[in-house]
């Protein structure tokens, strides 16, 4: 059985409360929710540098870096989840 995750990831030293404005990230074939990070930290900055506005909560899918391009049952069963 696969055991895919939802990983939220904040830049900085922000409180934990779902309050910010949610990007959502899916890695692509053989990728990791891990990646959310650096692409989390440019937008992040690039959020306070164009807006006032609240901080983003980045959340991740983590699909355990499958081959997904390899397999049409893996890719049906990451869109179950």
């Amino acid at each position: 059985k696969l055991s895919y995750s939802l990983l939220l990831y904040r830049e900085g030293s922000q409180p934990f409360h779902k309050r910010g404005i949610p990007v959502l990230f899916i890695p692509g074939n053989a990728g990791s929710g891990k990646q959310v990070r650096s692409m989390a930290s440019e937008a992040a900055r690039e959020h306070v540098r164009n807006s006032s506005r609240g901080h983003l909560d980045f959340w991740a899918v983590d699909f355990e870096d499958e081959l997904s391009a390899l397999s049409g049952d893996l890719l049906l069963s990451q869109t179950k989840f």
